[in-house]
């Protein structure tokens, strides 16, 4: 009963959000949990869509005539079995998913749970609070790596020749069995985290930065996905002897898949090898690693620095909001991977087009030269281009709701309205002015503009960083939200940053677009220049409204 218990908990755990409501903390309704569940079964499904089309492409290599044409070309052994190879690279496609996508689940599911010391301050022994969240883990394990074995297997069924009931079999076993080994993968990448985080002093940074390096690699690997799927069909021979030679642990499961009821057992049996050792292994670390790495067991150090802020020295009413609002953003990884992506992706997208400039230039040049309507529209593309990433950047628009129940903190100060409001500004403005102009200035030389409009375009591109942090702003201030349990509700669910995002995208439209219609009868540079004029006149009288009436109704709040 106990361990049914902690096994119900931490399931609950996992999809509380569906339960719960983030903004109140009640439990939802009958129906919106049947909702819940039924959005996120589509979701699934969409998932299983979108690998059926890539199985069916690495499918291919089933085709006996792509068999026997390597082979007549000399290029695959005698032994090649394309089934093999199809299931060793699906499966290690299921693998990373399934690890990817539930290690920082199992690392604050298990080091970084916030009931590890009641649990273990009970008599509950240690093993079995392990043994829940490593079932816990395998769950999720198991649903994400099912995203993509299941449509692989079923690709299979219906493109290979060779298909036999053993090997339907075999394949449906691998299904749980498959979930054991990522839930050891994700265990001990989870035990490195948890190490490394306790040492951290930051970790809101690691965690954006394993973000969104695990962002460029699944759109990389999307890009990239046909000219890896045509390269791997020609060379697949030599891939499978490459796999065969390297992870040969991983080929016993494809040849298990095939029918191999031996590599079945050899690939079983080494997973619960693994399995038994991991378990042993963090069931001697499991309680000092979940106790120095609580929320808890932070109390010390939480201790040192604010002794260490208590001695600095004092600072002015300005440089002390704008350094509270600098903190707030840096110490939360969602609100800086959902309201300040665009900082990272803008200077990247901006340095491969200066670099691939050779490439597009000149088709971009003919196809200004086939209509006079397009003669003039290379500047407002730049301006379009830009804003739209520009437009991301929602910083300054959840930063009021933010304040919650800490709102009675800023109105014991003596501050006023007005200035809390500028030191929001003054975050979003000093982190996305910079790279908007960066990337502004970048993608302007790249598409050979003259030099007085790289410089009119770098105005332009500070200019709306200045008018998406006013609007976001004002309209945080008009339709605050307060009532919220976790800040992922104001940070991704509230309407507010939806309405700022179509906000931005439509200035970003409307500009440059009366740009490139006054560019039709005047000279382009001195179209800019009003265009530019006219932004900077909708942010003063913006900035003279969040100055007055938001200020006015924020002291309000």
């Amino acid at each position: 009963m106990m361990m049914k218990a902690l096994i119900r908990k931490q399931f609950g755990e996992y999809f509380s959000s569906y339960y719960v409501d983030r903004k109140t903390g009640k439990p939802c309704s009958k129906g919106r949990v049947t909702a819940k569940f039924i959005g996120f079964a589509v979701l699934c499904l969409f998932l299983c869509a979108m690998f059926s089309l890539q199985a069916l492409g690495l499918g291919q290599i089933l085709d006996p005539e792509t068999t026997e044409a390597l082979q007549a070309a000399g290029m695959a052994a005698a032994d090649f079995d394309p089934g093999r190879l199809y299931f060793t690279l699906m499966g290690i496609l299921s693998i990373l998913m399934g690890t990817f996508g539930s290690v920082f689940n199992t690392y604050a599911g298990m080091y970084l749970a916030k009931d590890n010391d009641i649990l273990l301050s009970m008599p509950i022994p240690p093993r079995r609070i392990l043994a829940s969240r490593l079932i816990g883990v395998y769950g999720l394990a198991l649903l994400y790596s099912a995203m993509i074995w299941l449509p692989s297997c079923v690709v299979y069924c219906i493109l290979s020749p060779a298909v036999t009931p053993a090997a339907v079999i075999l394949q449906a076993l691998l299904l749980f069995i498959i979930p054991f080994f990522v839930s050891v993968l994700t265990c001990v990448m989870g035990w490195i985290v948890a190490l490394v985080s306790g040492k951290l002093k930051n970790k809101s940074f690691i965690t954006v930065l394993i973000s969104l390096v695990c962002f460029g690699l699944y759109y990389f690997i999307c890009f990239k996905f046909g000219d890896f799927m045509q390269t791997l069909i020609s060379n697949g021979a030599a891939v499978d002897a490459g796999l065969n030679r390297w992870v040969r642990f991983l080929c016993w499961m494809g040849e298990g898949a095939t029918g191999s009821f031996l590599s079945f057992l050899i690939f079983t049996g080494i997973t619960a090898v693994l399995c038994i050792i991991t378990f042993l292994v963090l069931s001697r670390s499991f309680f000092h690693i979940a106790l120095h790495t609580a929320p808890a067991g932070n109390s010390g150090k939480a201790v040192k620095k604010a002794s260490a802020q208590i001695s600095a020295g004092a600072k002015s009413p300005r440089k002390a909001l704008y350094m509270r609002e600098l903190q707030r953003f840096t110490s939360s990884p969602t609100y800086m991977l959902n309201c300040g992506l665009g900082l990272v992706m803008l200077p990247v997208i901006s340095v491969v087009l200066l670099i691939n400039a050779n490439s597009f230039m000149p088709a971009i040049t003919m196809l200004a030269q086939t209509s006079p309507l397009l003669e003039n529209a290379l500047v407002p593309a730049v301006l379009l281009l830009v804003g739209f990433m520009a437009a991301i950047n929602c910083i300054s628009t959840p930063s009021v709701s933010l304040e919650g129940k800490s709102l009675w903190i800023l109105r014991s100060l003596p501050v006023t309205g007005k200035q809390v409001l500028q030191a929001k500004l003054m975050l979003h403005v000093s982190l996305g002015a910079l790279p908007v102009c960066v990337s502004v200035l970048l993608v302007g030389i790249a598409a050979g503009c003259t030099p007085l409009q790289c410089v009119l375009m770098v105005i332009f591109g500070f200019l709306f960083t200045v008018y998406t942090g006013l609007f976001g702003l004002i309209l945080g201030v008009q339709r605050p939200d307060f009532n919220w349990t976790n800040e992922t509700y104001p940070i991704k669910q509230s309407s507010n940053v939806l309405l700022a995002l179509l906000a931005g995208w439509g200035a970003n439209l409307l500009l440059p677009g009366l740009c490139w219609a006054a560019g039709l009868i005047m000279d382009p540079t001195l179209s800019l220049g009003l265009t530019t004029a006219l932004e900077a006149l909708v942010c003063f009288l913006l900035l003279r409204i969040m100055n007055t009436k938001s200020a006015a109704r924020f002291d309000r709040l």
